[in-house]
């Protein structure tokens, strides 16, 4: 039976190759801007409607 030879493919990409790292870095501080984009966006509408409680 063969072994998997590409254990830790992604990894090695990344640590070799120096455009894909460039890319994947971008990818990953792109995604978390878009995270907290739609974190302030539900606590700007959490704070313009207000809470069932206020009433």
């Amino acid at each position: 039976m063969k072994e998997n030879t590409q254990t830790g493919g992604y990894w090695q990409l990344i640590k070799n190759n120096k455009k894909f790292r460039k890319l994947w870095l971008a990818q990953i501080v792109s995604e978390l801007g878009d995270w907290l984009n739609f974190v302030a966006l539900v606590q700007i509408i959490k704070n313009f409607s207000g809470s069932a409680q206020d009433s």
